[in-house]
């Protein structure tokens, strides 16, 4: 799990997906409320759509967990890396600590869960 560092403040949070590698990536992005035990935003995209989330206001996410289910294929079959990542922009700087998803492609889908919470900057 990573920290994500942002600023409270109500500048807005936009998540932001980057493909390091071919692959075809589907994700289902979530925040979660783990206080209340409540979910708090769900959406998905892929990369040939949607590679980027508004997620609201920074003060609103302070404590609030960034799940992000990655789903790797790989049209050129079995044994390559792949690599991309969600950084979390705060207005247009990029905050500390990002979620990546890496490995090695199978003759199957790969399938990975990153978790990130939102901190308060400290650094």
């Amino acid at each position: 799990m990573a920290d994500i560092h942002v600023q409270p403040d109500t500048r807005q949070l936009k998540l932001k997906f980057q493909f390091n590698t071919p692959q075809q990536f589907f994700y289902t992005v979530t925040l979660i409320n783990r206080e209340r035990n409540q979910q708090i935003f769900r959406d998905k995209g892929q990369w040939d759509g949607k590679t980027q989330f508004n997620l609201g206001e920074a003060d609103d996410l302070i404590g609030i967990y960034l799940i992000i289910d990655w789903t790797v294929i790989d049209p050129a079959g079995e044994g390559h890396n792949f690599n991309a990542e969600a950084i979390t922009f705060q207005e247009d700087e990029e905050c500390v600590a990002y979620q990546k998803c890496i490995g090695t492609t199978t003759d199957d889908a790969a399938f990975q869960v990153t978790v990130g919470k939102f901190v308060i900057n400290s650094l």
